[in-house]
């Protein structure tokens, strides 16, 4: 069942894939191999549904359904139809979410809404001694527009720069930064997250590290194209005073980014074995309290092991738990489908006798065939698409 992804042609395909659009192949892909139907759709009106969390059309080929000739399970990326209503909106509002799990007595930041309209709870945190803070926007989404690390004066300078938006404000955290995938009270997949970085030898220029780190992802498809732009590792190195053809003493880290945001560009450890069950039962807490059978949950874990919940994702994307990648580490390195098998498994029984290869998947055709124009089927089948193994 599992795709060889050292094929040029697959590795093409996954190379090209971003965000939902991966979620979206990494499920299809594991459906197909386990003999389910699936079939994508370009609007729920084609559809024949009235999904109320879904959009009632798609620009991309994210929509589609699953079925095993028994049920059928729609599907917006990684977002299934059995997410009820009340979890997708307490999740995709970053205010309700930690109120809620203040609520729940689950770990989370201190911390909550304010405007340049109303910055009281800025100057109260201030006053109680919180020193350091997090904004970011309450509508927005992968990091875009928040702000780390932010003295008062500094938090108070941003409300004043962007009158026009609400953020949630919370006390700044010191720590090392986790993504858990909880699917059915399960942990089927963690990492923690190292931003882009190479580790001084003694020997090597940052240049020679670089390029041997890059030749590295260069076998992993989903990241090879991810990595920092030229610009932003100037200005990383000149923070730290480093020039490209420094040295490194062995064991300096040299770090590539500005910003610690969690994305393709730096390095995943996989810990979905060795995670610290008082972390474990944080992420499972926080799922139940939200009441999502499928839900990824970032944490921010401090230097004494006390993890802190920062967000909670009913959407999220699921190609790096698919293609983790992490300089220096082999465990759980490379490609697996334990977070599309889980949440599939989680919906329909499946059966090892009707497990299949798939060689290829051309996602690229599909989505063409999805978004033809004049195209009358209701429909399209993604085992059109693919070609089995024997």
């Amino acid at each position: 069942m599992m795709m060889n992804f050292s094929l040029p042609q697959n590795f093409e395909t996954m190379r090209k894939l971003r965000k939902h659009d991966a979620s979206s192949f990494l499920i299809a892909l594991t459906a197909l191999g386990n003999g389910l139907d699936v079939t994508y759709f370009r609007s729920q009106a084609e559809a024949g549904k009235k999904l109320p969390l879904f959009a009632a059309e798609v620009t991309a080929p994210i929509f589609f359904s699953v079925g095993d000739g028994r049920r059928t399970h729609f599907f917006n990326a990684s977002l299934p139809d059995t997410t009820s209503a009340s979890t997708a909106t307490v999740t995709r509002n970053k205010v309700a979410t930690k109120e809620l799990l203040h609520r729940k007595s689950i770990p989370t930041a201190i911390g909550g809404l304010v405007s340049a309209e109303n910055p009281r709870l800025l100057y109260d945190l201030a006053r109680a001694g919180v020193k350091r803070f997090v904004m970011k926007p309450v509508e927005g989404s992968l990091g875009k527009g928040t702000f780390l690390n932010q003295t008062p004066e500094q938090a108070a300078e941003v409300l004043r720069l962007n009158p026009r938006v609400k953020y949630v404000i919370e006390q700044h955290i010191f720590g090392r930064e986790h993504r858990l995938y909880v699917v059915d009270d399960r942990v089927v997949a963690a990492y923690w997250y190292m931003p882009p970085n190479v580790l001084g030898d003694g020997s090597a220029t940052v240049r020679t590290l670089h390029a041997r780190h890059q030749a590295e992802r260069a076998e992993n498809p989903f990241v090879v194209d991810r990595k920092p732009a030229p610009a932003e590792i100037d200005l990383a190195l000149l923070m730290q005073k480093v020039g490209w053809d420094d040295v490194p003493e062995k064991g300096r880290r040299i770090w590539l980014a500005t910003t610690p945001f969690p994305d393709a560009q730096g390095d995943f450890f996989v810990c979905t074995t060795t995670l610290p069950d008082s972390i474990r039962q944080v992420g499972l807490a926080t799922a139940k309290a939200v009441a999502a059978r499928n839900c990824a949950i970032d944490l921010i874990v401090n230097a004494r092991g006390e993890a802190f919940v920062l967000e909670v994702n009913a959407r999220p994307m699921i190609g790096v738990h698919s293609f983790p990648h992490a300089s220096g580490q082999t465990e759980g390195q490379g490609f697996n489908l334990d977070v599309p098998t889980a949440i599939l498994r989680s919906l329909f029984a499946l059966k090892p006798d009707l497990a299949r290869e798939v060689v290829t998947f051309d996602y690229a055709a599909l989505s063409a065939e999805v978004f033809r124009e004049g195209r009358s089927t209701r429909g399209v089948r993604a085992a059109d698409f693919a070609v089995f193994g024997g």
